[in-house]
């Protein structure tokens, strides 16, 4: 018997698209976790989202990864014959400069369990960790021997989740940073 499942269809989309990531923002996971998230459905919107995050103003900080640096893959993993289905989501980000300040932080984040908003150059917000939190996965220090090779880290955080990440309200993500 198939699985019961509702298809709506994608209409081709003319809009204007743009790639990349433009902030991450990054809070401890034991301050949200999966029960200070509200998971709300509308037809307006055209499905589940993220309404609300109970979490104070501030607890998720700002980083704003160097331009044209940053991107968010969603990548499904499946196997019919053991019923294993997740996505592994995963957000980078490239910070220009090493320096000391940018080396404690992303020290900072090697060893957290982490609650993560990522901010697309289309203006839509993804939260990563609904079902779990995200780890540090990858960071990277390089500096090139060329003069325009770059000196920077590189930031790599990982989900594994049951579902693709929520889209979150502007809303829901103002009242949180």
């Amino acid at each position: 018997m198939a699985c019961n499942i509702t298809l709506k269809g994608i209409s081709f989309d003319c809009g204007t698209n743009l790639s990349g990531v433009r902030n991450l923002y990054i809070a401890k996971y034991d301050s949200i976790g999966p029960n200070k998230v509200t998971v709300d459905s509308s037809s307006d919107l055209g499905g589940s989202y993220i309404s609300a995050i109970d979490a104070s103003a501030g607890s998720f900080k700002e980083y704003k990864p160097a331009k044209n640096t940053g991107s968010l893959t969603k990548t499904l993993t499946k196997d019919e014959t053991t019923g294993v289905l997740y996505y592994t989501n995963e957000a980078v980000a490239q910070f220009n400069r090493m320096d000391i300040p940018k080396r404690e932080e992303l020290a900072n984040l090697d060893h957290g369990q982490l609650a993560v908003i990522v901010e697309d150059m289309n203006g839509e917000y993804w939260y990563l960790g609904y079902d779990n939190y995200v780890s540090a996965s990858a960071v990277t220090g390089q500096t090139g021997a060329g003069i325009d090779d770059g000196n920077f880290y590189t930031l790599t955080l990982t989900d594994i989740s049951a579902q693709l990440p929520y889209s979150v309200l502007a809303s829901a993500v103002a009242a949180v940073i």
